[in-house]
């Protein structure tokens, strides 16, 4: 019952405020890891990001582009070896 719950919960999670933009960050800390592995994972450039900002350096993550993303990369991680 407890994991169901969990499972339950963790999609709740992921899902909520799925239309917002976040820092790469926030990106990190949403995925569990390292700001330097999610800076990595950006020289990916199918990594769905949006310039913002005047001087069009500030970067954002949609967070449901890096949900689907992450479900992607999940279902060929034998190709990220």
């Amino acid at each position: 019952m407890f994991s169901q719950l969990l499972v339950v919960y963790r999609e709740y999670v992921f899902n909520q405020d799925s239309d917002r933009l976040l820092t790469i960050n926030e990106a990190a800390r949403l995925l569990n890891i390292s700001r330097q592995s999610f800076e990595d994972w950006m020289l990916d450039p199918s990594l769905p990001r949006i310039v913002v900002g005047r001087s069009g350096t500030q970067l954002r993550i949609p967070k449901r582009g890096l949900l689907e993303y992450v479900r992607i990369r999940s279902e060929r991680w034998f190709e990220n070896r």
